[in-house]
């Protein structure tokens, strides 16, 4: 019954200070509502982007180089992006297989035309298969 007493004296007296509970209320929400503030923490960080795509890239300035010879590329004229006339040395290719090709060619050379002597064994056992043919 005491707390029934107290409660019905409160609602007297809300009712009687109406404007000053709702001026209470809205002190009251303000400074509940202004009192949070957000904080935030910058941090810079490297943006990594990545693009994934299918298709095929046409380069317009790009030209494909080959070469009469065979050989490793042992030094260079020019550098990625110079531009170039035409006749220009681009590379340096090494000319070892052409060189053993060169000796192997000059021997077979040499060793035809001795073989095409009047006087070589070859020759000679060549006509003497002939004769004993006919």
């Amino acid at each position: 019954m005491r707390y029934q007493h107290f409660t019905v004296i409160m609602l007297q007296y809300y009712r009687d200070n109406k404007i000053y509970l709702i001026l209470a209320l809205f002190t009251l929400s303000t400074f509940l509502c202004c009192s949070r503030t957000k904080t935030y923490q910058v941090v810079e960080t490297p943006l990594i982007d990545a693009v994934f795509a299918s298709g095929y890239i046409i380069h317009t300035n790009e030209y494909i180089i080959t070469s009469n010879t065979e050989g490793y590329i042992i030094g260079m004229y020019v550098e990625e992006g110079d531009s170039i006339d035409v006749g220009d040395s681009l590379f340096i290719l090494s000319n070892e297989v052409q060189s053993a090709q060169l000796i192997t060619a000059q021997a077979n050379y040499e060793d035809a035309k001795r073989k095409a002597l009047p006087n070589s064994s070859q020759l000679k056992q060549i006509k003497l298969q002939i004769e004993q043919a006919e």
